[in-house]
């Protein structure tokens, strides 16, 4: 945790930064639990039909990775909420009740629900009998079309999570190289309205690109040519600031031409 506090806190005041799933709900859980919250850390499978390879959303879109995300949950009173501050542009954007068969609105148009189902790789032959997990999908513009469909997004459990198991976790998402997060260069940001109240997108760049979703319609992206223009996107746009350090260490085979 020493860690996370030198990165959001201590460089991320004059650098900015943010980061993956187990940091962003590890320490803002941390956090929780300072202020006297009762939390829980929870793991979740993210949908495979999220992926970044279009092969693995054609023939496996229907299954879920394996644990490799983080989520908190926290009790208010008698209730249970679900609290997920580290899944991107992605993730809920508000706090919701854990509770079978919720849908609320996210960041408008975009619609979420929560069921408590079985996926479809549990092995029992009798569905009855079969674990449920927690699924969280979206509907990315509710209506008519394709897109109006309910996306599975990831699933988790109740059950909490121990440091060391998010250990095992991160090192694996960071160090293996089918893990997205080896091969990939992403980052992301919320959109606020003129006020600075409300959220009404989103900004993100991926890989040699930026591209914004507001109020769920896509906007031009911009093509990313340099690893310099790059480096100075991140500054401008998402008020990362890399120091010269970290500039020397980007991976030679990640770099733009």
């Amino acid at each position: 945790m020493d860690d996370l506090v030198d990165k959001f806190v201590t460089k991320g005041i004059r650098y900015g930064r943010g980061g993956r799933c187990m940091e962003n709900n590890g320490f803002f859980g941390t956090a929780l639990r300072s202020l006297g919250y009762d939390v829980r850390n929870c793991a979740g499978r993210v949908s495979r039909c999220w992926s970044p390879n279009a092969e693995t959303r054609e023939k496996l879109g229907q299954t879920y990775d394996n644990w490799n995300h983080m989520l908190n949950l926290v009790r208010i009173e008698e209730q249970w909420w679900v609290v997920d501050v580290g899944m991107g542009s992605m993730g809920p954007a508000i706090i919701y009740p854990l509770g079978d068969g919720y849908e609320g609105v996210a960041v408008a148009p975009r619609k979420i629900r929560l069921q408590k189902r079985v996926i479809p790789e549990h092995a029992s032959r009798n569905e009855d009998e079969a674990p449920r997990l927690w699924c969280y999908d979206q509907c990315l513009v509710p209506g008519e079309g394709p897109k109006s469909q309910w996306i599975p997004t990831y699933c988790f459990t109740e059950t909490e999570f121990l440091p060391q198991d998010y250990e095992m976790m991160s090192y694996y998402t960071s160090t293996n190289p089918t893990s997205f997060f080896t091969y990939s260069v992403m980052c992301s940001k919320f959109v606020l309205d003129e006020a600075q109240e409300n959220i009404i997108g989103h900004t993100t760049l991926f890989n040699n690109g930026i591209s914004s979703v507001i109020g769920g319609k896509k906007e031009a992206s911009t093509e990313l040519n340099t690893e310099e223009e790059r480096i100075q996107k991140l500054k401008e746009v998402f008020g990362v600031e890399l120091t010269d350090e970290e500039k020397s260490s980007i991976d030679p085979s990640r770099k733009l031409s």
